[in-house]
């Protein structure tokens, strides 16, 4: 009896395993997908597209500022409910700002916004070489 019971343990355990792995696994391609929750959670993503780096601001403890040592260039922002946010953008020497995109279609060429974050959003600062 002892050992149907440390198998039964044993078999549990695999399972387990196995359901976390195959969970693991099955990450999307799709950045605007990550960016959604099955909760109805509220997530903001701030990428760059060429050489540069953002910094958004909600509050005093819910900022990221500007670092030239380690530049933000891909920032997740969780968001119990729906807030403004303030945002920013700063080209790396020999890059100019262009514009931001906002879910894939053009938004802004103002390198700082404040806009209300309700859902799921993704801002591209897009960079360009100077010439």
């Amino acid at each position: 009896m002892k050992k149907i019971s440390n198998l039964f343990v044993v078999l549990v355990l695999f399972v387990s395993l196995f359901v976390l792995a195959g969970c693991r696994n099955n990450k999307q391609d799709n950045k605007s997908e990550e960016v959604i929750d099955s909760k109805g959670d509220i997530y903001l993503l701030l990428e760059t597209e060429g050489l540069g780096q953002v910094s958004y601001y909600i509050d005093d403890a819910r900022k990221i500022d500007f670092n030239d040592e380690r530049p933000n260039q891909q920032v997740y922002v969780k968001l119990d409910k729906a807030e403004n946010v303030k945002i920013n953008c700063k080209a790396d020497a020999g890059y100019k700002f262009v514009k931001w995109t906002k879910d894939n279609k053009d938004y802004s060429t103002d390198s700082e916004l404040e806009i209300t974050v309700s859902g799921a959003t993704e801002l591209t600062a897009v960079f360009d070489e100077n010439v």
